[in-house]
């Protein structure tokens, strides 16, 4: 008796003592003989099946690598590694032929005997002059099997050769130029995907959703770059495991840490400054990340105004800064368990202080007045993810996010009568608050035909604060709150890939969900997914997918002016929670010149979304808040194409965005369809990254899209100028417009206001001196100063007539920045 491993192999011989069989007997035994040969063969077969397993990682940094390559050469089997590096791959017994592969990275190959279940470990070594190809001679197949459409993933070298906006690598910005996503007014905060609004966004921060992700009026986002390793973006197809939002996914991973080697760099720029440091805690075994920003914008203006201001009566001295925190620690418990635990803190701060004193014969009065605005996000997670055995990957996470917002406004005022003194206090607190906390567990299962299998469990509980408000007066206090409400949301999801010979394969989902609000209601949301692919040849393939999502938290809004003022609520047994059905289909096309095509169209049908009745708004504390809200649909469908080219020095594209957006309430608008405040008809994208040597690159981009929608009463207005040189042309098309007196009708977003473009342009230097790493960047923000649309007022003209009045944010605005790392 032999054992190998796992199959046993049994030799029997006949005994001498044992009697012989008759003949019938002998044909009884020959038969079972050969029936259990027979099956013995095909379980020996069936065994020779072996997996490999392991983790593909940085060899400098000991980051691990998601979506590497791992492809086995004579079979031509391969997979992917997952968010955490692993991987899993199932191959006969025998000689294997393995070459991993990651962009930007050397490629590695590796021949082993594989004759049982193997756990490797694979890491590979950066390499800056491999730009594009992943698999040398299969780029274009790669990119038709494995790039999905409306799916859009960016590793840690890929965002490093982002454009520079403001001396800053910006990720929420850098999302904005591609096809489908767009910006709203100069200075708002967000993104709108797709016809979505900014709340219908779920931005993760290692699998911790954010409710504001912008800094400096949406002018940057809260993610700082050097702490980002990977971003995935969805905007179509979403996998199961992704729920609660109806428009988009952002998916960000913060970096680990090196747990090689110590690095600390420090970066100073005009907006903001930075120092980040990562190194090993044990080598190899455990690391540490931490990276703070600041800006220093606060204190560069509040300083000047008090000296301007020094002996002046009246003083009015603003101020506004932010900060960023990240922090990250990872411990490796064993070959086959990691811990991590992450952190981030972020705030804005707008404040002001003005002071005036008056003095005449009858009195002297002092009036002192100060305000403060303050947001911002605090989240941490805790995860643990375990390899079972070769073929089961599982992670799970405990989190907590709180989002914050609150202002202040005290004013004083001290009248001197001749005796007499008299003082007036005024001082008036708002606070807005969501807290959540979440569990879930995610398994990835590799069957034999190296297809993973999704699963997944969660729950999250959110408490919400809609408003709370402290009014005090010399008379006394007041004290309102809307009352905090708690919600429990709960569900199960799944997805599996399946394949139909080497053309076809199709995603098939299902998220079911419950949402319940304490004390009122529970719903039950069911959300399939589908996506499938069809390859008809090595460069072209064509994709179509359907998604219905699910949102139970509804964003108030007080308009679009880029502070974070509106208010977060939940679904309530009288607002049900919004729900979204989104088709989409469209072809990727690689031309072996180096050129990568795309379009896709997609139609988006919105239920049960939500808008104040005309007239009505959140700027007090209500109670009654579910009283001002009217229930509607909404949709959205358009065409998206896009062309990129790149080599080992050039890299550019252009995109193109045809869309409508409407929404309808019964009681808005006479219950008749109007385009939403998002609705854009075109947006053009046009961009260039190229290296000019071995130290400097070179960056632009340009940005176009429609002027948005706008409600005005039915009178008669005269004109926007073009607002580059005073002429009476649209600066896009060319042709005559407002030239004359416009006849506006009262119907909602019945006006268009001028369109948005933008040019930025930038410069980076990077060199090495004495085993110091530089880079000095400049760049220019909306280089021919373009007066974008911020917001549009009515205002009476000397002639009697009412014109529009155009305010726009930010004109031509250069900066420069310096990174030293060591």
């Amino acid at each position: 008796m032999a054992i190998i491993k796992d199959r046993l192999i049994v030799t029997t011989c006949s005994s001498s003592t044992s009697r012989t069989p008759s003949g019938k007997n002998n044909n009884s035994m020959r038969f079972i003989t050969i029936l259990t040969l027979f099956f013995l063969s095909f379980s020996t077969i069936a065994q020779q099946k072996r997996t490999i397993s392991g983790y593909v990682t940085d060899a400098q940094t000991g980051e691990r690598l998601y979506a590497a390559s791992v492809y086995e050469q004579n079979s031509g089997i391969g997979t992917i590694s997952n968010r955490f590096g692993f991987f899993s791959l199932t191959l006969k017994e025998g000689v294997a032929n393995l070459k991993i592969s990651f962009v930007g990275y050397q490629p590695q190959t590796k021949i082993i005997n594989l004759s049982a279940d193997t756990l490797l470990m694979f890491s590979l070594k950066s390499d800056n002059k491999l730009d594009e190809v992943v698999v040398k001679g299969n780029r274009n197949s790669k990119l038709a099997d494995n790039s999905k459409l409306g799916h859009v993933k960016l590793s840690a070298k890929e965002l490093a050769k982002l454009p520079s906006l403001m001396g800053e690598k910006d990720v929420m910005k850098s999302l904005m130029i591609l096809p489908g996503v767009q910006q709203g007014s100069e200075g708002s905060s967000g993104i709108f995907v797709r016809g979505g609004s900014p709340d219908q966004n779920l931005i993760l921060l290692d699998d911790v959703p954010l409710y504001n992700v912008s800094h400096l009026f949406g002018f940057v986002s809260v993610f700082t770059p050097e702490a980002i390793n990977s971003i995935d973006f969805y905007k179509g197809g979403f996998p199961a495991r992704y729920g609660g939002r109806l428009s988009s996914v952002v998916d960000l991973r913060m970096k680990d840490g090196n747990k090689n080697k110590r690095e600390t760099s420090i970066n100073l720029g005009l907006i903001s400054s930075q120092f980040t440091t990562e190194g090993p805690i044990k080598k190899g075994e455990s690391s540490y990340f931490f990276s703070v920003r600041r800006t220093l914008l606060d204190l560069i203006f509040k300083g000047v105004a008090k000296v301007a201001q020094k002996n002046m009566e009246e003083q009015a001295i603003p101020s506004y800064g932010f900060y960023d925190i990240n922090g990250k620690i990872n411990f490796r418990l064993n070959e086959r368990n990691h811990l991590y635990l992450s952190f981030y803190s972020g705030k804005d701060n707008l404040s002001f202080e003005y002071s005036d004193h008056l003095k005449s014969t009858e009195k002297e009065e002092t009036q002192k007045t100060s305000g403060a605005l303050n947001w911002g996000n605090v989240m941490t997670a805790l995860k643990l993810n375990s390899q079972l055995n070769s073929k089961l990957f599982v992670n799970t996470t405990l989190s907590g996010s709180i989002f914050n917002y609150g202002n202040l406004f005290n004013g004083n005022t001290e009248t001197i009568v001749g005796s007499d003194i008299s003082k007036n206090n005024f001082s008036l607190e708002y606070q807005s608050q969501i807290r959540s906390l979440g569990l879930k567990t995610d398994l990835d299962v590799y069957s034999k035909s190296n297809l993973p299998f999704q699963i997944g469990l969660f729950a999250n509980v959110n408490n919400y604060l809609p408003g709370k408000q402290k009014v005090a007066r010399n008379e006394g206090t007041d004290e309102n709150s809307s009352g905090e409400i708690s919600s429990l949301d709960y569900g199960v999801y799944l997805d599996k890939k399946i394949t139909l010979g080497d053309k076809l394969s199709f995603t098939v989902g299902l998220r079911n969900a419950f949402y319940s609000i304490r004390n009122q209601k529970t719903y039950f949301a069911a959300e399939p997914r589908f996506s499938m692919t069809f390859i008809s040849n090595e460069n072209t393939s064509y994709q179509a997918s359907f998604a219905k999502m699910t949102q139970p938290i509804h964003l108030l809004s007080n308009g679009n002016v880029g502070l974070p003022t509106d208010i977060w609520v939940p679904s309530t047994k009288l607002i049900r929670p919004e729900t979204s059905d989104i088709f989409s289909a469209g072809m990727k096309k690689a031309i072996p010149s180096g050129i990568k095509l795309s379009m896709e169209a997609y139609y988006k049908r919105l239920n049960h979304v939500i808008s104040f009745t005309e007239g009505d708004g959140i700027l007090n504390v209500d109670q009654n808040w579910e009283q001002k809200i009217t229930v509607g649909n909404g949709r959205a469908w358009g065409v998206e194409t896009e062309a990129r080219y790149s080599n080992s020095k050039l890299e550019s594209w252009i995109g193109y965005t045809l869309a409508w957006n409407d929404r309808k309430f019964d009681d808005i608008n006479k219950g008749r369809w109007f385009p939403y405040q998002y609705d854009r008809r075109h947006k053009f994208d046009l961009g260039i990254i190229m290296k000019l040597n071995n130290d400097w690159s070179a960056s632009a981009t340009w940005t176009y899209q429609s002027g948005a929608p706008a409600t005005y009463s039915g009178l008669d207005y005269s004109g926007f100028p073009n607002n580059l040189n005073n002429e009476t042309t649209d600066f896009f098309t060319g042709k005559p417009i407002n030239s004359d007196r416009i006849q506006y009708y009262p119907s909602i977003n019945g006006v268009r206001l001028p369109a948005y473009h933008r040019f930025d342009i930038g410069f980076t230097k990077e060199w090495e001196r004495y085993g110091k790493k530089k880079a000095l960047s400049i760049s220019v923000y909306n280089v021919y100063s373009r007066q974008n649309p911020f917001m549009v007022y009515a205002k009476t003209k000397p002639d009697g007539t009412i014109g529009l009045k155009q305010f726009s944010l930010f004109p031509v605005i250069p900066s420069i920045s310096y990174r030293i790392s060591f």
